[in-house]
């Protein structure tokens, strides 16, 4: 979805967009808890 909005790969259709941003928040969530995790276990 970033390079198709940043390079302008295609058009964008606004409506794929609405649904794709809750998707991302969600998934963003899951990777900032994996980092913190892997974080958290090279510490040893």
């Amino acid at each position: 979805m970033r390079n198709v909005l940043t390079h302008e790969y295609v058009e964008v259709d606004p409506r794929k967009v609405d649904v794709a941003i809750p998707l991302v928040f969600e998934q963003y969530g899951q990777y900032v808890a994996c980092v913190a995790q892997w974080l958290d276990s090279s510490k040893d």
